[in-house]
């Protein structure tokens, strides 16, 4: 098995920590918690699929966020999707944090072509500017995207690097 294959499943297995699930947690935690967010660069959910991306999100508890997903980079790549982010660790200013998405793609180019993308990423989010109902974020981290229909990798690797990982950089800008 190839190691992109592995990289989105063990983001996967992550994601899906069962003491996180556990209510008995944070009792007082309200469940459901609604946000928009913009974002504009190398997509942590997307790839380059959705360079210019929003999403939806719905806050699990302080650790866990599942979120729907669109976006296009120059009309001619699209995507969207459903996936879902596990905090390692959630502060003010910096946090890390794990995802994965699942989405269907289309490319517009000579031909048309549409298929399936599973995305997972490792992330450092930090806070440049917190309002009371907004925020700017900062992204960095890594991201490997494979189809599971056409059974390739889509990352597009540097020469001499890993082949399963690309970088991922943007700005965010959430509405809470």
């Amino acid at each position: 098995m190839r190691i992109y294959l592995i990289v989105p499943f063990i983001c996967f297995a992550i994601a899906q920590n069962p003491i996180v699930n556990d209510p008995s947690i944070d009792p007082g935690f309200k469940p459901i918690t609604y946000s928009n967010e913009y974002s504009i660069g190398l997509s942590d959910k997307l790839g380059f699929l959705g360079c210019l991306s929003y999403s939806a999100t719905k806050k699990i508890n302080h650790q866990r966020e599942s979120y729907y997903v669109a976006g296009t980079t120059f009309f001619l790549i699209g995507s969207a999707g459903y996936g879902q982010k596990y905090y390692f660790h959630r502060g003010e200013r910096i946090s890390t944090y794990s995802s994965i998405t699942g989405s269907a793609y289309y490319v517009l180019a000579l031909s048309a072509l549409a298929s399936a993308n599973i995305t997972g990423s490792l992330g450092l989010e930090v806070t440049l500017f917190k309002g009371k109902k907004s925020r700017l974020v900062s992204h960095f981290g890594f991201i490997s995207m494979f189809d599971p229909i056409r059974r390739m990798s889509l990352v597009i690797s540097g020469e001499g690097g890993p082949s399963f990982l690309m970088p991922s950089l943007n700005i965010k800008f959430n509405t809470l």
